[in-house]
């Protein structure tokens, strides 16, 4: 439902990019990760499995048949492990990504200690709009 939403949402939606492209410089080095959207996942159940354990995620869309988000290049590695593990396939920006098999055995994720923060500055407002839209 989230996904049909958000896949006709972002045909008439600039700001997501926008958002999306000032976090990019807020985070530093990025890698886009393109999973399909026939695999039983939605995107803000992908969103929450890679926030969970730690990977910080933005620049959440559907586009077409793919959801797309960015990640830390830092914690780019570290999250297709985790797609793999959930048996999702996926494309990312490295250079050594390509669709992988599905795998058999999923480990469970530890959840990451709950961490309540003050987020200040222009991160902790684009933080705050993106889980806003999210929301809605």
């Amino acid at each position: 439902m989230l996904d049909t939403f958000l896949r006709i949402g972002s045909t008439f939606d600039w700001i997501t990019p926008t958002l999306a492209f000032v976090q990019d410089i807020c985070n530093g080095p990025s890698v886009q990760i393109a999973c399909r959207r026939d695999q039983g996942w939605s995107a803000n159940q992908i969103k929450q499995m890679l926030t969970r354990v730690g990977v910080k995620v933005w620049g959440l869309m559907v586009v077409s048949d793919k959801i797309t988000l960015t990640v830390r290049a830092a914690q780019a590695r570290y999250a297709l492990y985790w797609l793999e593990c959930n048996g999702l396939q996926y494309e990312s920006s490295l250079d050594d990504s390509s669709p992988r098999p599905v795998r058999t055995t999923m480990p469970q994720p530890t959840p990451a200690p709950e961490v309540r923060r003050q987020r200040r500055g222009l991160d902790g407002l684009l933080d705050g709009i993106a889980g806003f839209v999210d929301a809605l």
